[in-house]
């Protein structure tokens, strides 16, 4: 430094341009794997946590989180951490808009979310929010979406074809919004949690060769008639779990699926006490775990508290459905209880959660 003006001299500014921190040494693959491992599966749209943020924090990293598609490529949007408001919808559609193009072809995985009442504004913004994404089906590839009520007639496709899509969990309180997907054609699905207002969409949601190919299937809310003619359609389930209401519909016998695959089935009432002209006309030879709500018990095994009878006839007077073992209540029963989800539901329930009391029946081969 000069003592003369205070300024830097000519040596000192040479050696002060070309320091930098070592971050910003780092090789470009080097960034791209921090970034990724900063980023939640699931991020943030906005705020800390979200890859608009790796934009800000200098121009080399800025040019490496913009120039790399897979950062943008997985989202949540209308996830709001606080009361929304028009605003706040607004750069939440922004935001969608930035990731949609700058993760130019990868393919997405998202989290839609939708709020009951909304104004006209907010309105606005989830429905084009909806309608960017399902222009881009054909990248959708782990989604998680919950539908807009009143969403418009014009949406509707006859056919979407997805074929990225592995995972889909898909809720809806509106017949008509649910009705706007058309029929989805997603040969590599695999996993599908299900929610709908009106059962007999269930129908036309799914081409006949993406229910055939999935093994793992969560339906919500729906009528034992329902769940019975989807499960015809589903060969290949290995994991399946139900949450049933009671039906003034009987189930048709004419339909008597086999599933070959099926190791785990967890049912759940909604407002419903009895299994029994459901599981009467199921085949279940490979079943090993089988859960069901206290609430059928009485229908099911009503002679629970005696000695587990292993015979042919004592699996079809407890349980009355076909299966590799004898079907039984423990002597000794085991409750579950934790929270309604299938994540980590893999050979029995035990090891994902089952909500409230459930009692555990499992089958026994080699009596």
């Amino acid at each position: 430094m000069t003592s003369t003006t205070g300024e830097l001299d000519e040596t000192a500014l040479a050696q002060l341009s070309i320091a930098q921190p070592a971050a910003l040494t780092l090789p470009t693959e080097i960034v791209v794997e921090i970034f990724s491992a900063y980023l939640d599966p699931l991020p943030a749209l906005r705020g800390a946590g979200s890859p608009i943020r790796l934009g800000q924090i200098c121009r080399l990293w800025r040019d490496i989180a913009h120039g790399t598609p897979t950062l943008w490529a997985a989202f949540r949007v209308f996830d709001y951490p606080e009361t929304p408001d028009n605003t706040l919808a607004n750069l939440h559609l922004s935001a969608l808009r930035l990731c949609v193009r700058r993760s130019s072809s990868a393919p997405l995985a998202f989290e839609f979310g939708a709020e009951d009442i909304v104004s006209r504004t907010q309105y606005t913004a989830e429905v084009e929010a909806i309608t960017l994404l399902l222009a881009q089906c054909a990248r959708w590839r782990h989604v998680v979406l919950h539908t807009p009520r009143d969403l418009p007639a014009t949406l509707k496709l006859a056919a979407r074809s997805m074929p990225q899509l592995i995972h889909l969990e898909l809720s809806s309180h509106d017949p008509e919004s649910e009705a706007q997907y058309g029929c989805i054609d997603a040969p590599q699905l695999r996993t599908a949690l299900l929610r709908l207002s009106h059962d007999d969409n269930y129908f036309g949601l799914l081409s006949p060769r993406t229910w055939a190919n999935l093994t793992m299937l969560k339906l919500r809310e729906t009528y034992p008639n329902i769940a019975l003619c989807i499960l015809a359609q589903t060969p290949a389930l290995e994991h399946c779990w139900l949450t049933v209401w009671q039906s003034d519909r009987d189930c048709d016998a004419s339909i008597t699926p086999t599933l070959a695959n099926l190791k785990t089935l967890i049912i759940a009432d909604y407002n419903c006490n009895s299994l029994d002209a459901l599981l009467s006309l199921l085949s279940l030879p490979a079943l090993e775990c089988f859960a069901i709500s206290e609430i059928f018990l009485d229908t099911l095994a009503p002679r629970r508290s005696a000695r587990p009878d292993s015979t042919a006839s004592g699996r079809a007077q407890a349980v009355g459905m076909s299966a590799q073992g004898p079907l039984y209540l423990h002597s000794r029963y085991r409750r579950r209880r934790g929270r309604s989800v299938l994540y980590g539901l893999t050979d029995a329930p035990e090891r994902g959660h089952l909500p409230g009391a459930y009692w555990l029946l499992e089958t026994v081969a080699g009596h």
